[in-house]
């Protein structure tokens, strides 16, 4: 079984702040997000003037965003261990983080997401199973989500919004 905490642990990816991140701000809705797998904050520049909520699995990356971004709020979370209805926002927020999701958690995870936030905002692969990582799975999102927005926004990404 592959260990997610050990992967996030290892991982350092301190990308840029992508070229297509302007495309998201137009589908913010109201003034508060969560941020999930928020890793060191690489997004957190979209959501100026939002009340701000990041969690991620890793300790490390939580750290790293704590130390730039000090007037945000961060905490570690396994959004995989989490079985109430805790978070409360008017958006949801996540990139490539959906498709770490195991199969077998995906339809609990999506339900508790449709409770948490009122608008999703979803950035997934648009590539194939078999041009994945070995831990990424494919998910029917349409099936999971009630799609009212898609948009290609790279080769390999999409921009999927639920209401």
């Amino acid at each position: 079984m592959f260990d997610y905490i050990s992967y996030w642990k290892k991982r350092d990816w301190t990308g840029d702040y992508p070229k297509w991140a302007d495309k998201i701000k137009p589908h913010l809705k109201g003034k508060s997000v969560l941020d999930l797998g928020c890793g060191q904050g690489r997004f957190v520049p979209i959501f100026k003037g939002m009340d701000y909520l990041g969690i991620d699995i890793s300790k490390d990356m939580i750290k790293r965003a704590k130390k730039k971004y000090k007037n945000k709020i961060f905490s570690v979370v396994d959004i995989n261990d989490i079985h109430s209805n805790i978070f409360l926002v008017n958006t949801i927020f996540t990139c490539t983080l959906l498709q770490h999701i195991i199969p077998e958690k995906i339809e609990r995870l999506s339900e508790r997401m449709k409770v948490w936030g009122d608008r999703i905002i979803m950035i997934e692969s648009v590539k194939s199973e078999k041009e994945l990582a070995p831990y990424c799975f494919i998910h029917d999102y349409d099936k999971l989500f009630n799609i009212v927005h898609k948009e290609k926004l790279d080769k390999d990404l999409v921009l999927m919004i639920h209401e």
